[in-house]
């Protein structure tokens, strides 16, 4: 034990320098390309933004047959649909996200957010993740966003599907925002009835 001391120390602070070196190449607040770059020379050496190959049509087709792929959207660094989420769960990842909005690079909170959007929800607000940004800048909504703290209040009563629309259900949440009142918000979810994103609950 005693010799095995100095080496264990010098081990702790071989780690240590590792993770103060990682925590400042990878600073939070980056934009989303800036880190996945970052990401891609510190642990593989190369550029994942120019390495990184394109999904094969094989790969696409089974990510879409377990609802875990959909076009135009990046899924490895914020959470995404799948069929085993339920309603709840799909507010609590949002809510977690958006509590560390800035986490893994900028705005990666809104981005996990605009993923569980319906169409009908994205195109209130402008369609683009771009445009929701903005959007989420508004008073209310920025309350949210790098909140405090959070909590769900209650959830409502499953409802089921119609030939015309998927199953929906409610979330209460009680959010404290860093300043300012606390608010409450009901979250809407709609089970999405069409591929590719068929049977995963939704922001509706």
């Amino acid at each position: 034990m005693i010799f095995g001391a100095p080496n264990s120390s010098l081990a702790m602070l071989m780690i240590i320098g590792t993770m103060t070196s990682c925590h400042a190449f990878l600073s939070p607040g980056m934009n989303k390309s800036e880190y996945k770059r970052a990401v891609g020379l510190l642990f593989n050496g190369e550029d994942s933004e120019l390495s990184r190959p394109a999904a094969s049509p094989e790969e696409q087709a089974s990510s879409l047959a377990d609802g875990s792929f959909f076009m135009g959207i990046d899924q490895d660094y914020v959470p995404f649909p799948h069929r085993d989420f339920t309603a709840p769960d799909v507010v609590r990842l949002c809510m977690d996200n958006l509590k560390n909005n800035n986490e893994p690079y900028a705005n990666a909170g809104l981005e996990c957010c605009f993923n569980f959007s319906t169409d009908r929800c994205r195109a209130a607000q402008g369609g683009s993740l771009e445009m929701f940004v903005q959007y989420a800048a508004n008073p209310v909504f920025a309350s949210m966003v790098n909140a405090k703290e959070w909590q769900v209040l209650s959830t409502g009563p499953l409802i089921q599907g119609t030939p015309t629309r998927g199953a929906m259900q409610t979330v209460l949440i009680h959010v404290q925002p860093q300043k300012g009142q606390a608010r409450r918000f009901l979250w809407t979810l709609q089970q999405e009835r069409r591929p590719p994103r068929q049977g995963c609950w939704l922001v509706w």
